[in-house]
């Protein structure tokens, strides 16, 4: 081998291993960027070793069944960060977990043995980083945990490269795809509609209602794959799938007898045993079954398609023998729709990714196929289809016009939820002899619950929390007026049962439809005392790290903002040194396990807050959090917001 392309050779070696290893740098937080190289991938019985991303883990010959962890390394610059952050991963196949420095930020699915294995392969992943966890001007480790479990798929990260940057930008992407699929689904509910209107009016009935459950069925095929149903829906993945698999697998019978009808064609025997073939197919895949099985039953169905489209090929180049000018423009329909499909099969195989071109060659198909139908029904069918056009103008108008206001929407709750976060104490008071952490957390980007603490002295502490009924931004408008409420108050009023009394008064003459629980208490560390008063809220706990005992506090008082004029019992206790009080909402108590629906309850929290007493005020909040969060599998059902108190 000559020197010259013995050093371009190791020149080119160099350059591919640097950019296999090179890190990505967040230089701006208000922009985004791919994470293309540096990763790795760790899992049992096998040492780290560079993995591509955007590619299946089975073109990179690893095959399922597989734990493992993708791992990679992202600098910050030292700029301040201005914008919340997150990282978009698209889709993973099967579950996932992701830690940003450690810490999760983010799942989806279930993983063995923690419970019952639940995939979801087909939501988008968008998970927020706090910007409490990001090192400016220094290296943040992303490790994702996967679950990869059928060897029919890529596995892994294999669709796109993942992202990281502003999440104002990474959500936009997804509202511009899921509004993407929608305009093309209202624009097959559009030509839908239109064959429906045809069928009342009994033009050409029977090949109209066909062409109708093929927009239905492309309907309820695209749907389960739009981001903003899987959240918002609360269908199970599962019953997704079966949605899903029953709508694809049914589609081409729908376009098989619509072809047949508009070229007046008659079924053979052997074509009418391939559709009910694909019908027993489709009713199987809308059972729930093995996600292998119905793998298998969908690439039966991609092999019976060769055929199905064969003999309507030839039905179609028959017809335009016999000179019948529909046929022409159903061919059209069907060779854009047949070189859609292929593309994708290709992509499919080679890349393993699926960019569903072939929703643009059924668009082309139904178009050309409701202008069959147009033709055949000459000038009344021309001005129908002039409404189904201004239909489809509408709905692409409309949807851009929601796609816009969702933005504000979402840009308004992001700076409300920095507005509420504001609103909260940010650092501990300067009490002598008491210690306080707290932690809150809405069930959406705005909640109702609320705490706050005031120093009265260098020796008293006056603290509240409430909890509106409801969530969102109507019951976090309420909790921060409260909260202006209780600031004003402590003025004239320092007792917590005044307190209570007054701004009890205040809710009960807005007449709203919205009620407050409380609890507020003055801590007196230089007269030992603490005064507790309730407003319908849950019993506080105090726990005594000597004894290693917790008891509730049985506390009367009835909930603000029902009526006015209400007196609120107080409770006198004295303070000791080793004692720890606990106050939270029923967000705490009424966790709920997927599993059992059974709540988290005051017995759990009981027996919790007494196995902690040994621990500091941080780690014991943090391990509450962690065992109530847990338990609820990281899915909050409600605000959660809760105060510890220690006496020094």
């Amino acid at each position: 081998m000559n020197k010259p392309f013995l050093n371009i050779s190791l020149f080119l070696v160099l350059l591919l291993s640097n950019n296999l290893l090179a890190e990505t740098r967040v230089e701006n937080p208000e922009d985004v960027y791919e994470i293309s190289s540096g990763w790795t991938l760790q899992t049992d019985g096998i040492e780290n070793q560079s993995i591509q991303v955007a590619k299946g883990l089975t073109n990179q010959n690893i095959s399922p069944p597989l734990f493992g962890s993708y791992l990679v390394e992202v600098e910050y610059s030292n700029k301040r960060i201005s914008h919340p952050q997150a990282i978009f991963l698209d889709r993973i196949q099967d579950a996932d977990r992701v830690y940003f420095n450690g810490e999760l930020i983010g799942s989806t699915g279930i993983f063995p043995p923690n419970g019952e294995y639940q995939p979801n392969w087909l939501l988008k992943r968008l998970y927020f980083i706090p910007s409490d966890l990001i090192q400016l001007n220094g290296k943040n480790e992303i490790r994702i945990e996967i679950v990869f479990m059928n060897p029919s798929f890529p596995g892994g990260l294999f669709r796109s490269l993942p992202t990281i940057g502003n999440m104002e930008i990474l959500e936009e992407k997804i509202i511009y795809e899921d509004g993407r699929d929608f305009a093309m689904t209202m624009l097959f509910f559009g030509i839908g509609a239109y064959q429906l209107f045809s069928i009342f009016l009994k033009r050409q009935a029977l090949t109209n209602f066909y062409l109708l459950m093929s927009s239905i069925s492309y309907i309820m095929w695209r749907l389960p794959l739009i981001n903003f149903f899987i959240n918002n829906s609360g269908i199970p993945f599962s019953n997704i799938l079966s949605i899903f698999f029953f709508f694809q697998t049914i589609f081409p019978v729908s376009v098989l007898f619509f072809c047949y009808s508009i070229i007046d064609q008659k079924m053979l025997w052997y074509e009418k045993i391939i559709a009910l073939i694909f019908v027993l197919i489709a009713c199987i895949q809308a059972f729930s079954i093995e996600i292998e099985t119905r793998i298998d039953l969908l690439h039966f169905w991609e092999l019976l398609l060769i055929p199905l489209i064969l003999l309507i090929g030839v039905r179609i180049i028959k017809a335009i023998r016999q000179h019948k000018k529909e046929a022409i423009l159903i061919s059209i329909g069907m060779l854009i729709l047949f070189f859609a499909g292929i593309t994708d099969i290709l992509i499919d195989i080679f890349t393993g990714r699926n960019i569903y071109i072939t929703q643009y060659g059924f668009l082309g198909m139904m178009v050309f196929s409701a202008i069959s139908i147009s033709y055949r029904n000459a000038k009344n069918e021309k001005e129908l289809s002039k409404l189904t056009i201004d239909l489809e103008k509408r709905v692409a108008h409309r949807t851009e016009e929601l796609l816009k206001k969702n933005e504000v929407l979402e840009k308004d709750l992001t700076f409300a939820a920095r507005l509420q976060a504001g609103l909260m104490p940010n650092s501990a008071p300067f009490v002598n002899h008491l210690n306080i952490t707290a932690q809150y957390l809405p069930m959406t980007q705005v909640g109702g619950d609320f705490y706050d603490w005031i120093e009265i002295d260098e020796n008293r502490l006056l603290l509240i929390l409430i909890d509106v009924s409801g969530h969102g931004v109507s019951s976090a408008l309420i909790s921060s007026m409260v909260k202006v409420q209780f600031r004003n108050l402590i003025k004239d009023y320092n007792k917590p049962d005044e307190i209570l009394h007054y701004i009890n008064n205040s809710l009960s003459n807005l007449m709203m439809n919205y009620f407050v629980t409380a609890n507020c208490s003055l801590f007196d560390t230089l007269n030992k005392k603490v005064y507790i008063a309730s407003a319908g809220h849950p019993y506080p706990i105090v726990a005594n790290k000597e004894s290693k005992t917790a008891n509730y506090i049985p506390l009367k008082g009835i909930i603000m903002g029902w009526k006015g004029n209400k007196n609120y019992p107080i409770v006198v206790r004295s303070i000791n040194p080793g004692e720890r009080y606990f106050f939270y909402t029923d967000g705490v108590t009424e966790a709920k396990s997927d599993n059992s629906e059974t709540l988290f309850g005051e017995e759990k929290l009981q027996e919790l807050i007494q196995s902690t007493t040994d621990l500091s005020i941080i780690d014991a909040s943090e391990s509450i959090l962690k065992t109530i969060f847990s338990y609820s599998n990281n899915v909050a059902q409600d605000d959660l917001t809760f105060v510890i108190v220690d006496i020094l």
